[in-house]
């Protein structure tokens, strides 16, 4: 995040958060390849394990249409690795949702 942003405390919050996402043992994004190619490959040079599920407004689309093609359309390579790991360990961010949250809400969020 650019540096010229206010100093409010729950920016600084997700900035540092943010910059702590290269720790994580991987990444689950709601995006495409297709749509976002580059960025992802950047992603990657910083966490490898960086899987796509998206986009899933369209998947959801998909679901209601057709069971079937809900199958067909998802990108399931990041289930091995989500299913090894412990009960509880991974969340799931949605970056681009429009969310607001309350300052409690946010500091319990980021203490799960």
């Amino acid at each position: 995040l650019p540096s010229k942003l206010p100093s409010r405390p729950n920016l600084q919050y997700i900035k540092n958060i943010t910059r702590q996402s290269p720790q994580a043992h991987a990444l689950i994004l709601n995006t495409f390849e297709d749509l976002e190619g580059l960025v992802l490959s950047y992603i990657r040079t910083k966490c490898p394990k960086t899987y796509t599920i998206g986009p899933l407004h369209a998947i959801l689309k998909s679901k209601l249409e057709s069971k079937m093609a809900l199958l067909l359309s998802v990108n399931k390579s990041f289930i091995v690795w989500l299913n090894a790991q412990p009960l509880k360990s991974v969340i799931y961010v949605s970056f681009g949702s429009i969310i607001v949250m309350t300052k409690e809400e946010l500091m319990s969020f980021g203490m799960v």
